[in-house]
């Protein structure tokens, strides 16, 4: 049986070019500083949100429909189904927040104590982590921490999501290839919110001597963006990708225990190289764990629909993941429709 869905339409063609240029005109400004994620990242919310902006389908009780089994679609097709699936999942990550619940309001509450937490206790941290490099134990941590430096990496951290999404694409296994799409997505939206906050509160980094407590909102240059920590939430959320989707086929910890590990010792490199305070690496590390579990989450919800879909044998009749927004977009003869379905 088929949804109720009641529809509505662009009033014309120029409405929706006023509100693209608008969206393209603040893009084109937060590309200009080079910080592409951030751009990404506004244009993301703008769809989440833009309400005004576009014309909505809503159908409250269906969303995806089964996505046939990749072994009968093309490696072109799969592409494209991921990249939808990617666009969904990055709106919902930026619309999370209106869902969560107490909960999830109470981790968030706990992060933003614990980074505050850490401020007083900044430059002791930072004095005995600089006491290392001249100790005999450094013979060891100095290639230990380049390891962390060099997986902290974002085109290191993209490359190996992007080789598993490929392997898996090219040996036709879905979970590989769906976990390398996942890993790809945390660290975009993660790295995204990274980088917004970086330029939103413009901390001074340790090496330049001006002290734990030095903000200066709306930086954009590298010596000005200390909070949080790039390298911790490109680590821990490739790594939360990873560790959560082993564990979904393995059943054991051992993958999880090396994964978070190789993520904190990328975080203790950022103190140990002195570009980073330890409240940096701790927000850091929280945002890039809170972005993988999420991805994966929806991911989760999305094959769960799916099954349920499956299982009562209803093809025209779509299952919601309740996380996780129905999203296209298709032409009309007055302009252009979005169909949204809403969770």
């Amino acid at each position: 049986m088929q949804s109720r869905i009641s529809t509505i339409f662009l009033r014309n063609k120029q409405e929706y070019l006023f509100y693209q240029s608008q969206c393209l005109s603040v893009a084109r400004t937060l590309l200009s500083t080079q910080k592409k994620l951030t751009a990404l990242f506004f244009l993301l919310f703008f769809s989440a949100f833009s309400q005004q902006s576009f014309a909505y389908t809503f159908d409250k009780t269906s969303s995806l429909a089964v996505a046939p089994d990749s072994s009968s679609r093309t490696a072109g097709e799969i592409f494209v189904n991921d990249f939808n699936d990617a666009f969904k999942d990055g709106l919902g990550y930026v619309s999370r927040p209106l869902r969560f619940s107490t909960f999830d309001w109470f981790l968030t509450s706990s992060v933003i104590a614990g980074s505050i937490a850490f401020l007083p206790n900044d430059e002791i941290l930072r004095r005995q982590m600089q006491m290392i490099p001249a100790s005999p134990a450094n013979v060891v941590v100095a290639p230990v921490a380049a390891v962390g430096r060099i997986y902290g990496e974002t085109l290191v951290a993209g490359g190996i999501a992007a080789a598993i999404y490929g392997g898996g694409l090219l040996a036709n296994e879905d979970h590989v290839r769906v976990t390398g799409r996942l890993a790809l997505e945390a660290l975009v939206y993660g790295g995204a919110l990274n980088l917004v906050f970086k330029s939103a509160f413009g901390r001074s980094r340790p090496f330049l001597e001006e002290g734990a407590m030095r903000f200066q909102p709306l930086q954009f240059t590298n010596e000005r963006t200390s909070f949080p920590s790039g390298h911790a939430t490109v680590a821990f959320a490739v790594s939360t990708v990873l560790a959560e989707r082993i564990y979904e086929r393995t059943k054991t910890p051992w993958a999880s225990i090396g994964l978070y590990s190789l993520a904190a010792i990328t975080a203790l490199s950022r103190m140990y190289h002195d570009v980073h305070w330890a409240s940096d690496v701790f927000l850091g590390s929280a945002i890039g764990i809170g972005a993988g579990l999420a991805v994966v989450q929806f991911e989760r919800e999305r094959r769960d629909g799916a099954e349920h879909s499956t299982e009562s044998h209803s093809p025209s009749h779509s299952s919601v993941s309740p996380s996780v927004p129905a999203l296209r977009i298709f032409p009309t003869l007055n302009g252009l429709a979005l169909v949204y379905s809403l969770p």
